[in-house]
């Protein structure tokens, strides 16, 4: 008669067969809580939540006790980790399991100790985040949890709740989670993690901003959080990126240099390896979306090297290709949604070619002419003629505006009157005596600078009339 083997030696077997077994297959479900102490002592919990997982609803509810203990209780890191994530990945037995499991979580983050047991509370803590991104309940726990932080947590955890309230932070919008990563800067161990999110909130916020003084002063100020990171960690991959970014878009956005190209292949290298890096091991989902972004910022950031290119050419011979490049630039907070900052920055650039070079413009008019030219970017081709219209009209404004404001050299001379009487008695020889004279008295000398003045006068305005009649400039001065 062979003898049945116990629920942890099954448990141990699937594992080697690479299967899940079934409540019936562990022995039922009093066999399951006579060993309850082996279970979760074993380091196969996380086998144990997925069989349970696919059990019924009754079976999940006899066994729920089991498992929220399992969590209290268990010793080992990864073993806690995967039972978590095939918890979390089990939607069936979140609906069941939920209230129970969330307190076992709360209750290890807020007994977390040193060692291994931290690692185990930032597991937890991370648990309780992807929770709350789906319930406001868990949320609002979670947010207790994250303002009992302390500058003194053991720095495995505090390194892993640094990251966490960071991309809590970009979740939720919550200001006060920024202050928390101020504290976590105080330890030493999470310094560089709270370090590198606190630039990426002001990165962030400066690529949501809508004043320029603002998006500059938040890029420099997230660049020079990342700078710090890399001073402490110099093989930060993630921090290395971040520089990079800022810089190829401050670059492109001043007018761009020879280097430009360079720079973004490098940056292509580092996200190849970033990624390679990231891919060693497994990400959690809650940082998929940083992840993604990446991905489109590589793909924003090919685009300009293109249209860096492009962009200081009188004209375009694959125009039709280039042109869509260039608009999709220039409505790059909705081409990758990455923030509304973005136009902001790269647009200033893009309408000023279009002013400059008459091949540019003409380009854009011809698409626009053509009626079976439909892109998707056909609307911002059209914002764009309107803005560099307008910026074609402020410019001869400004210039005429500059040209028509009556010398200030000059005027500060006609209004010195006694340097013009200085000038008048030295050529009193060139100016006609007429019948009201110029005598060489005071008065007179007062005379012939109100004279010189008005003739000057003469001569500015009819001229500078000619130029600015209408707001638009003559034939004659067209040149200016």
């Amino acid at each position: 008669m062979a003898t049945e083997m116990s629920v942890s030696t099954t448990l141990e077997v699937s594992v080697v067969n690479g299967t899940i077994p079934s409540i019936s297959e562990l022995g039922g479900i009093d066999a399951i809580l006579r060993e309850r102490d082996a279970i979760i002592d074993s380091p196969f919990l996380d086998v144990f939540v997925e069989c349970l997982g696919r059990g019924s609803m009754q079976d999940q509810s006899a066994l729920l006790d089991l498992v929220a203990d399992g969590f209290l209780e268990a010793q080992k890191p990864t073993v806690f980790r995967d039972a978590a994530n095939a918890f979390l990945d089990n939607s069936e037995l979140r609906a069941v399991a939920c209230p129970k499991l969330i307190k076992a979580l709360i209750l290890r983050v807020e007994g977390r100790q040193s060692g291994s047991d931290a690692l185990i509370a930032a597991y937890a803590l991370e648990a309780l985040f992807r929770l709350s991104l789906e319930d406001r309940r868990t949320k609002l726990q979670t947010l207790l949890l994250f303002d009992g932080l302390k500058s003194d947590d053991d720095g495995l955890f505090a390194q892993h709740a640094a990251r966490i309230v960071g991309v809590a932070y970009h979740q939720w919008g919550d200001t006060q989670l920024r202050d928390i990563l101020v504290r976590l800067q105080a330890n030493d161990e999470a310094a560089d993690e709270a370090a590198f999110e606190l630039g990426m909130i002001a990165f962030a916020n400066a690529l949501n901003a809508t004043d320029m003084v603002e998006i500059e002063t938040g890029m420099q100020e997230a660049r020079a959080l990342f700078r710090s990171v890399l001073r402490r960690d110099a093989i930060r991959l993630d921090a290395e990126v971040q520089v990079a970014l800022i810089d190829i878009v401050l670059s492109f956005s001043a007018g761009g240099d020879e280097g430009f190209s360079v720079r973004v292949a490098k940056l292509g290298c580092l996200l190849a390896e970033r990624h390679d890096q990231v891919g060693i091991g497994r990400a959690p989902c809650w940082l998929k979306p940083r992840m993604d972004r990446e991905v489109e910022w590589w793909s924003l950031l090919r685009l300009l090297r293109s249209v860096n290119d492009d962009i200081d050419r009188e004209s375009w011979r694959y125009a039709g290709k280039v042109m869509e490049q260039v608009l999709a630039i220039y409505d790059a907070e909705y081409t990758v949604g990455i923030g509304s900052a973005l136009h902001s920055l790269f647009a200033p650039r893009i309408e000023a070619a279009f002013v400059r070079r008459k091949g540019l413009a003409a380009h854009l008019h011809d698409f626009l002419e053509d009626e079976e030219w439909t892109p998707a970017e056909r609307p911002v081709a059209q914002l764009l003629r309107e803005r560099v219209a307008k910026r074609a009209e402020e410019g001869f404004s400004a210039r005429i505006a500059d040209e028509d404001g009556t010398f200030p050299a000059l005027s500060a001379v006609l209004e010195n009157r006694e340097l013009l009487s200085q000038v008048s008695a030295k050529n009193s020889k060139l100016w006609p005596q007429s019948g009201r004279g110029l005598s060489t008295s005071f008065a007179s000398e007062q005379a012939n600078a109100s004279a010189m003045s008005s003739k000057c006068s003469g001569l500015i305005f009819p001229m500078t009339g000619s130029i600015s009649r209408r707001g638009r400039p003559t034939n004659r001065f067209g040149s200016l």
